[in-house]
């Protein structure tokens, strides 16, 4: 599911920019990626060329700092990877964080791709 996720994503990212050009899909573009994660997340993100940017969630609350936010999200940010609830905390982003969040996919005109595998 979340190999299927990414893929979308590359996909989606080369129709957005004419077949993988300038600002398309390349090694190099940067995927947003908020630890603790799930463990698969890494390596594919790796595989498929991506530098990881990481934004680390700390306890009990488990939610998003700006700070990070903004350190993270540079213009070569083209992807977020969301797993929510969040794995392997099984915390729930609160409707504030999740504002946040959106704000800066859409200032950075990144591809959210979300894993919500949890029931």
């Amino acid at each position: 599911r979340v190999v299927r996720g990414i893929a979308t994503a590359g996909r989606a990212l080369r129709d957005r920019s004419g077949a993988g050009g300038e600002g398309g899909d390349e090694p190099g573009d940067e995927v947003v990626l908020f630890q603790p994660m799930y463990d698969a997340y890494l390596p594919l993100v790796r595989r498929a060329g991506g530098v990881p940017r990481f934004v680390t969630l700390q306890p009990p609350h488990w939610g998003l700092d700006e700070r990070q936010l903004k350190a993270a999200f540079t213009p070569k940010t083209r992807v977020v990877l969301l797993n929510h609830p969040l794995n392997p905390s099984g915390s729930v982003f609160s409707r504030a964080d999740l504002d946040l969040l959106a704000r800066y996919i859409v200032q950075h005109d990144c591809i959210l791709v979300c894993d919500e595998v949890w029931e």
